[in-house]
């Protein structure tokens, strides 16, 4: 499967799931990105976790861009194909 038609699944997947707290999914050659700006720790951050690992991808890091002390924040997240 090539990059595009990964990325479409991915978009596909979420949509169908209710999922749509992200802001953009972007590709490297071996990671999938997908930053949320300001979404909720459990709701958004955990979910899209628990849905990309529904495709097979682990997460293998997560850089927080902003944060307030609140339950919301935002992030970038990093993902691998197992």
């Amino acid at each position: 499967m090539d990059k595009r038609q990964e990325y479409e699944l991915i978009r596909k997947f979420l949509k169908e799931n209710d999922y749509d707290d992200y802001d953009e999914i972007d590709q490297t050659d071996d990671m999938v990105i997908i930053y949320i700006s300001w979404g909720d720790w459990k709701h958004s951050h955990l979910r899209v976790d628990y849905l990309m690992k529904q495709l097979g991808y682990v997460l293998v890091n997560e850089d927080v861009t902003e944060e307030n002390g609140d339950d919301s924040y935002s992030s970038i997240h990093f993902y691998t194909k197992l």
